[in-house]
């Protein structure tokens, strides 16, 4: 099987982000300089990507439980939220933060400065990680995916999807059930 560097990246996308999904909640932060949504993009060989998983496990296991504290557990908190609530359309950082009893702007600082990621790019990755795995591994509509994912509206979710992942929905579809292309184009 030759798959190509695409699908590699989104290989190594999908543990990343498990790895992130199920420590978040045990208080372990990887920061930005670690690890943001276009690590993976800037990876131009499996060494690179290697070395970004490395990275980002390194980053986990040198950081510290965060549990006592309180403005760090009220952030794993919301990303808890985040996690279990994605698929809510209303969902947004206003109804986030009054959730938690905090600002609206408290809340967007203290999570970028933790994270190293303002909270609604932390909720765009989470549902564009979602509709991924539903694209390769359901039949779903495009349009069934996008409010599976908490998007009324789906030409809005295919142009976010577009410019996040670098191709629409439905070519990134027919790209993961091909398992992966070879044209000459990295995406």
């Amino acid at each position: 099987m030759n798959l190509s560097l695409f699908s590699f990246r989104s290989f190594y996308n999908d543990i990343i982000s498990v790895v992130m999904n199920e420590c978040a909640p045990a208080g372990y932060i990887i920061s930005a300089e670690t690890y943001d949504i276009f690590s993976l993009s800037r990876c131009l060989s499996i060494d690179d990507l290697n070395e970004t998983l490395r990275s980002v496990c390194h980053s986990m296991l040198d950081s510290t439980s965060l549990k006592d504290d309180d403005t760090c557990s009220t952030l794993n908190l919301a990303e808890v939220y985040m996690h279990e609530n994605y698929s809510d359309p209303n969902l947004n950082m206003s109804l986030l933060a009054n959730h938690l009893s905090m600002s609206a702007r408290a809340f967007s600082e203290k999570f970028k400065k933790q994270t190293g990621v303002c909270p609604s790019e932390y909720l765009v990755q989470i549902r564009l990680d979602k509709s991924k795995k539903l694209l390769m591994e359901t039949q779903l509509s495009v349009k069934e995916i996008s409010l599976e994912v908490g998007y009324y509206d789906v030409s809005g979710f295919i142009r976010r999807f577009k410019s996040y992942i670098g191709m629409t929905p439905i070519v990134y579809r027919q790209q993961m059930t091909k398992g992966g292309f070879d044209n000459g184009m990295d995406y």
